[in-house]
């Protein structure tokens, strides 16, 4: 079965750019732009991981977000990618996501930093 990633970030170009590779890479993916029903998304999709934005708009949700599904029974195991811009207080809280086992991957980034990262996580 072919391995499934959910993607959720609020900018509609990262989201296609983010599908096209990793579909090309050979993963399923599911999108979403906003993080408002993240369980039920979850529950829905049955990803394998999720790469999601830290910043939805002006809001950092990335944290409420990563706490959410690590707190979450059903979504604590699966392995999270989060991604921003450097600035945002993702830098901040980089240490403490890593203890989680949050994987952190700053944007700009070279797909092949996401797909080496992403296949160690859900190899093919």
């Amino acid at each position: 079965m072919t391995p499934c990633i959910l993607v959720v970030n609020d900018d509609e170009d990262i989201v296609a750019m983010v599908r096209e590779v990793l579909t090309f890479i050979g993963y399923e993916v599911a999108t979403r732009t906003t993080p408002d029903d993240i369980l039920a998304d979850v529950e829905t999709v049955d990803p394998d991981a999720i790469i999601i934005d830290w910043m939805f708009g002006q809001e950092e949700r990335g944290a409420q977000i990563v706490e959410l599904l690590k707190a979450t029974p059903a979504t604590h195991a699966i392995p999270l990618i989060v991604c921003s811009a450097p600035g945002s207080h993702l830098e901040a809280n980089e240490a403490e996501l890593r203890q989680q086992g949050v994987r952190v991957l700053y944007k700009p980034f070279p797909f092949r930093d996401l797909q080496s990262m992403l296949v160690g996580l859900v190899p093919l």
